[in-house]
C-alpha cells in the first residue's frame, strides 16, 4: 500500500513543536490565545502565515536577484526539492488580516492557515518557476552545506508541509433578503476574497517579476548604438555591455537565430508555442525558395562554362549557401530576441540596427 502525506489541519496547531529559533513566537501564541480564559471578551485569531513573498521579495530575494543577473545561470535548490513549501503573497495576508478584523469571517477555531492555493507547491517547482520566469529556466540540485546562512532562504525553503488554504478565504454568501434586491450581483462579488495571487509564485511569476522591479527601481538599459562603418559601433558597444552588464544584441545575432531556427527538425515543431511554430516554417519556406534560387543559378552558371570547355567545377552543396534574411523577419525574431528574461530586465545594446527609417 502507498502510503500517502495527510492534510496538517488548523485544529492541529496544539501538536506543534516549533524550531528553537522560533520558541518566542510559540510563547506568544499561547499567551495570546489563552487570554480569552481570563478576558472572555476578547476575541483571538492567530494566523499561521507561509512563507511570505511579493513587494521586493524576503524569503525568495536571492533567488529573484540571481535570476535577475543570470549569475549564476543555474538557480539553486536543496535536496530532491520534492518538499511541500506554503506559501502567500504579502498584500493576501493583509487583505486576510482586514477580513479576520473587520468582516469577522465564521471560522471554526481562532487558528488560520493563511496560505494561497498554490498546486503541488514543491521547492524545487517554486525555484523552476522563478528561474523560467525571470532567468535562464535552468536549476541545479545542491547540498544544504553549499547554501551560505546569510542568503536567508534555506531554512524556510526547506520545510515540508502539506496544509489547506484556510476556510477564510471563502467567498461569502447572500442572504435571503439580500438574494431579492436588484444588485444582488454587485454584492455577490463584493463578498468574494480579493485575492492578489491566488495561484501562488509559479502561477503569478510575470506579475511578480513586474513587482520586485518596480519595488526596487530596477529599470532597463536600453541603447542603439549606430554610425557608419568603422566607427567604433562593436568596440564601444562591447564595453557599454560590459559595464551595464546587459546582453548585445547585433544583425548577426538575429541572423544566427534565423539559421538555429530552420535546423529544427520536423518532429521538434511540436515542442514549439504557435507563435514561434509559425516563424519557424516562414523561415523554412523562405530560406528553401532563396536557395532553391541560387543553385538554379549556379546551375545555369555551370552550364555555361561547361559549353566554354570548363569540365573542373566544384559541386554545388545547397546547405551551405546562405541567402540573406528578408526584413520582415529580422524584425520578428529582434522582437521575439527583446522580449527574452534578461532583456526585459536588465536592458540591451542593439547595434547597427535599426539601419534605415523603415526598420526603426
Amino acid at each position: 500500500m502507498i502510503k500517502k502525506p495527510i492534510f496538517f489541519k488548523e485544529t492541529d496547531f496544539h501538536l506543534r513543536v516549533p524550531h528553537a529559533k522560533f520558541q518566542h513566537l510559540k510563547t506568544l501564541e499561547t499567551l495570546a490565545l489563552s487570554s480569552v480564559n481570563t478576558q472572555p471578551k476578547l476575541k483571538v485569531h492567530v494566523l499561521c502565515s507561509g512563507v511570505r513573498y511579493g513587494n521586493g521579495e524576503r524569503t525568495f530575494h536571492q533567488h529573484f536577484k540571481q535570476a535577475w543577473l543570470q549569475e549564476p545561470t543555474k538557480l539553486p535548490f536543496i535536496g530532491k526539492g520534492d518538499n511541500l513549501v506554503p506559501t502567500i503573497h504579502i498584500i493576501d495576508l493583509a487583505r486576510l488580516v482586514r477580513r479576520v478584523i473587520v468582516e469577522k469571517p465564521d471560522t471554526q477555531h481562532p487558528y488560520i492557515f493563511a496560505i494561497d492555493k498554490t498546486k503541488r507547491p514543491t521547492q524545487k517547482r517554486l525555484v523552476q518557476a522563478v528561474s523560467r520566469g525571470i532567468g535562464t529556466d535552468e536549476i541545479n540540485q545542491v547540498e544544504a552545506d553549499d547554501v551560505p546562512e546569510y542568503w536567508g532562504w534555506k531554512d524556510f525553503l526547506t520545510i515540508n508541509l502539506k496544509m489547506k488554504t484556510s476556510d477564510a478565504f471563502k467567498n461569502g454568501e447572500l442572504t435571503p433578503e439580500q438574494e431579492e434586491e436588484d444588485d444582488a450581483e454587485a454584492i455577490l462579488e463584493s463578498l468574494k476574497f480579493p485575492w492578489h495571487a491566488q495561484k501562488g509564485v509559479i502561477g503569478h511569476i510575470k506579475q511578480l517579476e513586474i513587482e520586485f522591479n518596480n519595488f526596487r527601481g530596477l529599470n532597463p538599459t536600453k541603447i542603439f548604438m549606430t554610425g557608419p562603418p568603422a566607427a567604433g559601433k562593436s568596440f564601444y558597444s562591447e564595453l557599454l555591455s560590459e559595464y551595464y552588464n546587459v546582453p548585445h544584441v547585433t544583425v548577426t545575432t538575429l541572423i544566427t537565430k534565423a539559421y538555429e531556427l530552420y535546423a529544427i527538425e520536423d518532429d521538434e515543431d511540436e515542442k514549439l508555442d504557435e507563435e514561434e511554430g509559425a516563424l519557424v516554417t516562414q523561415i523554412k519556406e523562405h530560406i528553401d525558395g532563396l536557395r532553391d534560387e541560387m543553385v538554379e543559378a549556379i546551375e545555369a552558371e555551370r552550364a555555361e562554362q561547361e559549353q566554354e570547355g570548363d569540365e573542373d567545377l566544384p559541386e554545388v552543396d545547397r546547405e551551405t549557401l546562405k541567402p540573406r534574411i528578408k526584413d520582415e523577419i529580422l524584425y520578428q525574431l529582434l522582437q521575439r530576441n527583446l522580449k527574452e528574461n534578461s532583456k526585459r530586465n536588465r536592458g540591451y545594446i542593439v547595434e547597427g540596427y535599426p539601419r534605415t527609417f523603415k526598420d526603426a
